[in-house]
């Protein structure tokens, strides 16, 4: 038995009565694909997993603007601007600061419009091994694989609308509950004058970072916090001058002052760059950086994914390192 199957049966009573059950209800109504009228919205990497939206539902939820059709969802992450602008409003006030996280966020969100899942290969095979007499009367076969539909009742990670719904769970919470308000032009900021001194919350999907001069403010909005998120399992709590956020470490050690470094990050990176990189140089930008050689042999495959994935992983850095930035050049 391979260590998966295992912790999967070891797991199964307590995963089907905290996460299965409110996470959906069984069907036995067959969701057509190919003629409609649903459609594939997110599959997992080894397509045993397929989530449906019925397509009436999709086109409803989107604009046409300019031709395309987008989601009509607001910002749901925060912005790195207003990390940042945070940082330095929380070192020059020597404010109290923790970060926390909260886990299981997405099943606290009941999910508001109609979505199936499709588990098919393997997973419909271990829910049918587990508990044979709950899934047997619900299986249906697709190219003779056994394949269990079920309707979604809270949001499911790696769906387009998880974050959106647990974004609309946790600001109404802050909002309504705690009596703060949304910053007007980052909807993942809010604010709150206490006790004379503003108190900031600003969340990244389910990581939160909280601020006030008076430690009894942020750990009374801590409480409240635990007290609603985290029923199943408490917060995460980050407390003391450094801190990990967001990939970032934030260092308050020095009064009035904060440092912002990502140590394991740029260490993965400068360990994954190739060798004949090592050395230095007086600028990032030579005057050759955008000529183009067009008799330059192409990279082979394995080389150019390697080159892209590094590119990426610079502006990844370049944009949380504010105001250092990398000239770039890639196709």
């Amino acid at each position: 038995m391979t260590k998966v199957r295992l912790l999967f049966y070891q797991n199964y009573n307590n995963y089907m009565i905290t996460t299965l059950w409110p996470l959906f209800s069984l069907t036995n109504s067959l969701v057509r694909t190919k003629s409609g009228p649903y459609t594939t919205v997110c599959t997992s990497a080894k397509n045993d997993v397929v989530v449906l939206k019925h397509v009436a539902a999709l086109m409803a939820g989107c604009n046409v603007s300019g031709g395309n059709r987008a989601p009509l969802v607001p910002l749901r992450f925060v912005r790195s601007e207003s990390v940042f602008i945070s940082l330095a409003i929380d070192a020059s006030e020597r404010r109290y600061v923790i970060v926390c996280d909260i886990p299981g966020a997405f099943m606290q969100a009941w999910i508001d419009e109609v979505v199936h899942v499709k588990f098919e290969g393997k997973i419909a095979q271990l829910l049918l091994k587990v508990n044979p007499s709950l899934y047997k009367k619900y299986r249906v076969y697709h190219d003779h694989k056994p394949v269990i539909y079920v309707k979604l009742n809270k949001a499911l990670y790696g769906t387009l609308q998880a974050a959106m719904l647990f974004w609309r769970e946790l600001s109404t919470f802050i909002v309504d509950t705690l009596g703060f308000t949304l910053n007007p032009v980052d909807n993942c900021v809010a604010n709150k004058t206490i006790n004379g001194a503003q108190c900031t919350i600003l969340w990244h999907v389910d990581d939160l970072k909280i601020s006030h001069v008076d430690p009894t403010v942020v750990e009374s909005i801590l409480e409240r916090l635990n007290d609603r998120f985290g029923q199943q399992k408490p917060l995460s709590v980050a407390r003391g001058p450094v801190l990990d956020y967001l990939g970032m470490r934030l260092d308050f050690s020095t009064a009035g002052q904060v440092s912002v470094t990502m140590p394991e990050f740029m260490d993965q990176l400068l360990d994954d760059l190739p060798a004949d990189m090592n050395g230095t140089n007086t600028t990032p930008a030579p005057e050759y950086l955008f000529d183009v050689d067009p008799s330059a042999p192409k990279l082979p495959p394995n080389e150019k994914d390697r080159f892209h994935t590094l590119v990426a992983k610079l502006l990844y850095l370049s944009k949380h390192r504010h105001p250092c930035g990398f000239p770039h050049y890639s196709c």
